[in-house]
């Protein structure tokens, strides 16, 4: 494995994008979703395309990446990737066109419990709906301590991370990474 920078949702920061990846001396990074895709202004498209194409930088889409937008993006990793024993799956809740569609979510399904050599790693922008839900608990009692406070949407079933807790079922992966 070569040595990796994970990055979290930057949300078409590109100067945190820029800092993260110069803390860490020109290693190849991922960022795990929401990276801005078309919600950066035309300067900030090309500097991203810059960044993506002169290094080994790559991102998955999350909720905040317009998929119309991925394909002519380089670095862009697209949902069901395998890299060695590394699955990418982006993409999350809430909106039809962030989300994984539904026929792709039984191909890839399928795919999966075809493999006779399964991936050890996941990298995703969501999580698996236990592990969401998990989280948000957590987060909610962190958060319930100063007064009332909602319940996070995590803590609800959605399409994605159902989908994603049958990958989980099928893979069963020594390590998952997850943003959002």
């Amino acid at each position: 494995m070569i040595p990796t920078i994970l990055i979290g949702d930057l949300h078409a920061d590109l100067d945190a994008y820029r800092s993260a990846l110069n803390r860490h001396g020109g290693l190849p990074s991922i960022q795990v979703g929401d990276f801005g895709i078309g919600h950066l202004s035309p300067k900030e498209e090309a500097e991203a395309r810059r960044l993506h194409t002169r290094a080994p930088h790559r991102f998955i889409r999350g909720n905040h990446d317009r998929p119309s937008g991925l394909p002519s993006t380089p670095g862009w990793i697209p949902d069901g990737t395998i890299w060695g024993d590394v699955l990418f799956l982006g993409g999350a809740d809430p909106g039809e066109a962030t989300q994984i569609a539904p026929d792709e979510m039984e191909r890839l399904l399928a795919r999966l419990r075809s493999l006779t050599e399964l991936p050890r790693v996941v990298i995703s922008h969501d999580a698996p709906q236990p592990i969401a839900a998990e989280v948000a608990a957590h987060v909610h009692r962190l958060a319930s301590g100063s007064g009332s406070f909602p319940m996070p949407p995590a803590r609800r079933p959605s399409r994605t991370r159902s989908f994603l807790s049958a990958v989980h079922e099928i893979l069963v992966p020594e390590l998952w990474i997850f943003g959002h």
